[in-house]
């Protein structure tokens, strides 16, 4: 996130050698979830169009609170009302999708994150990806519990748009984080109180046997 101050990382290896510079991941993760094809970016722009209508207005987004609130909603300003909009399996799936890559970019943040931490993240996310679009060729929504209400209106068309998302964003997130993936997380690292001291690197021995 320093890449506007120029040559910071240059400078910074000069003066530590051995230092490790990333981009950030939550920025790349960011990246990634924006890259939708033709169809699902309109699906989006419904959704987008239909914010936008009630927000400006203040006395529409106080009706629509009371509206949620009458149906005992989890949100109150949840904008989506997909009987009234075009392109409804769209929107299912995109809040479906939405709701892991939420899950996953909380994962990325806080005081307890690493960088080892966020490679680990990832990692699982990619591979549930596979998960992802292997079992909604098969029609079965478990990790899409928005687009499991519909699943007998859905066409195999449908399905087909949902599974090349998921390859898109499973080949563009291999290829964002390809740098974390390259990194060696020593064993003493993960879990250090079943690390043999012998083979960690010899300044943080004795601090290995005293933990």
């Amino acid at each position: 996130m320093i890449g506007r101050c120029r040559e910071f990382s240059a400078y910074l290896k000069k003066a530590v050698p051995n230092v490790v510079c990333v981009h950030c991941v939550v920025h790349r993760q960011h990246l990634v979830a924006k890259s939708l094809a033709r169809r699902l970016h309109e699906a989006l722009g419904h959704v987008i169009k239909a914010v936008n209508l009630i927000k400006k207005n203040a006395l529409q987004d106080h009706l629509f609170q009371q509206l949620f609130g009458k149906n005992s909603e989890e949100f109150e300003r949840l904008v989506l009302h997909t009987e009234v909009v075009d392109a409804k399996s769209d929107i299912l799936y995109l809040s479906d999708i939405f709701e892991n890559l939420n899950v996953l970019n909380n994962e990325l943040q806080g005081n307890d994150s690493t960088l080892f931490s966020c490679k680990g993240a990832i990692t699982a996310f990619i591979e549930k990806l596979k998960l992802f679009w292997l079992n909604l060729r098969r029609r079965e929504f478990a990790q899409f519990p928005s687009l499991a209400s519909i699943s007998t209106q859905l066409f195999d068309a449908d399905l087909a748009v949902y599974v090349d998302h998921l390859k898109q964003l499973h080949n563009d997130m291999e290829s964002r984080f390809s740098d974390l993936f390259q990194m060696t997380v020593p064993d003493w690292f993960v879990d250090p109180f079943i690390a043999n001291a012998s083979k960690v690197d010899a300044t943080l021995q004795e601090s290995v046997i005293e933990l």
